[in-house]
């Protein structure tokens, strides 16, 4: 901006940056109005505004640091945070500052989170390692709608959003073809994390869940004391990646383990010790000794499992997909084209995508593990 003198009668000496010149020149400010182009020391003037002169030609400005300038206006503004892929509001004080500064979350998100809406839109939504239960909303690319999740309140990824609103404006344009590419790659290098939602104690009769944090990777398959876990009308999976066991048994007790993908390892293990009488302590610790490395399609040695009730079904993943779907009308609400990815992806047996192509998912009568 030009150098302004003010409007009052005083001569005090200021400096001023010349951006004809790229110089800071001295000026007689008059002692009130004028502007931010305004320093007590050539110094000020050089540091400050070389800084300036640094982001002005910048294309990528989404990544700059927050900066309030050295005025002391209040005004409500919203700036990018690159390492959370959100805006947020700040007070810029009137002057100066950069140019990652908006008048609207809006003109925020279509500035900056725009410029990867298809690598972000298309990331499996991811609690992270924390336990707030957050409700926060993420887009599936495939079924090209938004779902809530629970966000831990930690670490995680950018396709998280705060409302469902926010989540569709930001990443309906993205193509359902791109969410089945990007959910076929399925990567089993990371050991899924297994651990108790609900806070111990832990007495017969109360519900309790345990999760299993695949980073991403689906299907979770369940394993108790090295045996496949029984399912039945107390034992349930709640989602995706969360086991549910309503009016718990002193016989639900035991070492919980789980694999997440296809060719996953197997994660540690927790120990769950139910009680029977209010007063006794539960204990939930990891296992001593991790338990070995599997690899989907070479089950452990079988095991009896105290987990079952005797009309509990054991299920594989695609048999319970197929009893669930087929109990309702199998019909399917995605087009043929993604249906058909689906397929070819071998993403039929994780329960949001066979539903959504019921029909052809069971048709073929098989699903690719």
């Amino acid at each position: 901006m030009p150098a302004e003198h003010g409007d009052c009668q005083l001569a005090i000496p200021k400096w001023y940056h010349d951006s004809t010149t790229k110089q800071c020149k001295m000026m007689m400010w008059t002692g009130c109005g004028g502007n931010g182009n305004s320093f007590s020391s050539k110094a000020d003037c050089e540091s400050l505004c070389r800084i300036e002169s640094s982001w002005t030609n910048t294309t990528d400005f989404c990544t700059l640091e927050r900066n309030a300038g050295p005025c002391t206006d209040s005004i409500s503004m919203w700036y990018f945070d690159h390492s959370e892929q959100d805006c947020k509001p700040f007070t810029y004080g009137g002057c100066r500052g950069n140019q990652n500064r908006f008048v609207s979350k809006e003109q925020c998100l279509q500035s900056c989170r725009d410029k990867s809406s298809e690598d972000t839109c298309t990331l499996r939504p991811e609690p992270g390692p924390c336990r707030l239960g957050l409700e926060k909303y993420f887009y599936d690319p495939v079924t090209q709608s938004c779902h809530m999740f629970h966000y831990g309140g930690c670490e995680g990824n950018a396709n998280r959003f705060d409302s469902e609103l926010d989540c569709f404006r930001q990443c309906s344009s993205v193509k359902a073809e791109a969410g089945v590419e990007r959910m076929a790659q399925l990567t089993s290098a990371t050991t899924p994390v297994i651990y108790i939602v609900d806070k111990n104690p832990l007495y017969v009769g109360m519900t309790f869940r345990i999760r299993c944090n695949g980073h991403g990777v689906t299907p979770i398959t369940w394993y108790k004391n090295g045996g496949l876990l029984q399912f039945g009308t107390r034992i349930t999976e709640e989602n995706d990646d969360t086991l549910e066991i309503v009016d718990s048994l002193t016989s639900d007790a035991g070492i919980y383990t789980c694999i997440a993908g296809q060719e996953s390892q197997m994660s540690d293990g927790v120990e769950v010790v139910i009680k029977r009488a209010i007063g006794g302590r539960t204990t939930i610790r990891p296992m001593l000794t991790p338990a070995p490395n599997f690899v989907m399609g070479t089950p452990p040695t079988p095991r009896p499992s105290t987990s079952a009730r005797p009309h509990s079904t054991v299920a594989t993943v695609s048999n319970a997909l197929i009893r669930r779907t087929t109990t309702k009308a199998c019909v399917d609400v995605g087009n043929t084209s993604t249906c058909d990815l689906i397929v070819k992806n071998g993403l039929c047996e994780k329960k949001r995508y066979g539903t959504f192509c019921c029909h052809t998912c069971t048709k073929i009568h098989s699903f690719k593990f």
